[in-house]
């Protein structure tokens, strides 16, 4: 897939999915990309995306 240039931070860009043998486990998604932020099984964009820069 592709996200166009100048995308509004509302744009959920991708949806986690885990597979765990172990339901007592927590699993906790974390990211060191600036423009994501991960809520819950959610990657939204929390800048707007500027290919210009």
């Amino acid at each position: 897939w592709s996200v166009p240039d100048n995308t509004m931070s509302i744009l959920i860009a991708g949806i986690l999915n885990t597979i765990n043998d172990d339901c007592n486990q927590t699993l906790t998604y974390t990211t060191n990309n600036p423009i994501f932020t991960s809520i819950d099984n959610r990657l939204p964009l929390i800048t707007q995306l500027s290919y210009n820069k």
